[in-house]
């Protein structure tokens, strides 16, 4: 990935068309797992902590999972539609079988 300056001097990465419908996935992606670490986190320490609800963290950790499982299904749908289809003959695909 190559990167530019700007006229402000700010860097901004240069991102293939194809790839920017699943980079805001990856994101919220991120942001899911560190939720549903911090929520287990937090489990594990409930039982010693009167402030912490143990019930309410494994409800927000089961949610986390199954916005995980959303967004893994939605990044898998967009990766279908942005990645080129190899049929797994040699000469089709997006590579050339020319030198």
């Amino acid at each position: 990935m190559t990167a530019r300056f700007r006229v402000n001097r700010t860097v901004r990465p240069e991102i293939h068309p194809a790839y920017r419908r699943s980079l805001p996935l990856d994101a919220k992606d991120t942001g899911v797992e560190g939720k549903a670490a911090l929520w287990r986190a937090l489990r594990a320490i409930a039982d010693q902590d009167p402030r912490l609800d143990p019930d309410a963290l494994d409800r927000l950790a089961q949610r986390a999972d199954d916005q995980a499982r959303t967004l893994n299904r939605w990044h898998r749908a967009v990766s279908a539609q942005v990645l080129p289809q190899d049929e797994g003959r040699p000469g089709h695909g997006t590579r050339s079988s020319s030198p």
